[in-house]
């Protein structure tokens, strides 16, 4: 079951000035979203695309107690921040690596900027076809600038001047405790795009599944 933590609303975030950006970044590419809008909206059952970047959330990890042995009589306990005490533990020396590289294990992280979400609306009397969205994100699109997210839509907000409003959507993200709309995620094992469930997305939020 999906644990949140407690006190804290997930879907209230901070806003996101930026309301119609043209680019993301993920793990150091550049992805220019009109691009790659384009080339979804080519396929016949999608009326319109607004793609996007969104942070990938991770689950925090409960402190772990780690017995650092050899550093004097008493054995240390270690029971803060793993990134914190990080440099302190190159200091110990090549004796404690053991030690650190069970550390380092348990260390969170980060992805690297913001992956890539589609939200689209489907023509009228057209219904989702993931196997073929797959097709055409892979034949046009390298990895990086794939969606990995797709959400469907009713109607695709806009802006005073017609652009396309993101910064819902960005806040949003693909949190399936937020989102009433239908979640798809790109699965490359079975080369489609699959319903979006809890245990898929529990298994992103713990990296099981890797982005």
């Amino acid at each position: 079951m999906l644990q949140l933590p407690q006190g804290k609303d997930p879907c209230k975030q901070l806003p996101v000035p930026n309301l119609t950006a043209k680019a993301a970044t993920w793990k150091g590419e550049n992805v220019a979203t009109t691009e790659v809008e384009n080339f979804v909206s080519m396929l016949d059952f999608i009326e319109v695309a607004n793609v996007f970047g969104v942070t990938v959330p991770q689950k925090t990890l409960p402190m772990r107690t780690h017995n650092l042995q050899g550093i004097g009589e008493d054995t240390v306990e270690v029971s803060v921040d793993l990134k914190l005490v990080r440099g302190s533990l190159y200091a110990l020396g090549k004796e404690r690596e053991e030690n650190l590289s069970r550390l380092r294990s348990d260390m969170q992280r980060d992805h690297e900027g913001r992956i890539g979400m589609v939200s689209i609306k489907l023509k009228d009397g057209k219904m989702f076809d993931g196997d073929a969205m797959f097709s055409q994100v892979t034949e046009h699109l390298p990895n990086y600038a794939r969606p990995r997210f797709v959400r469907i839509q009713d109607a695709l907000p806009v802006t005073g001047t017609y652009k396309q409003y993101k910064m819902g959507l960005v806040n949003d993200g693909f949190n399936l405790t937020c989102i009433k709309d239908p979640l798809y995620f790109l699965d490359d094992t079975n080369r489609t795009y699959r319903p979006l469930d809890l245990k898929i997305y529990n298994d992103i939020l713990g990296q099981k599944i890797k982005l």
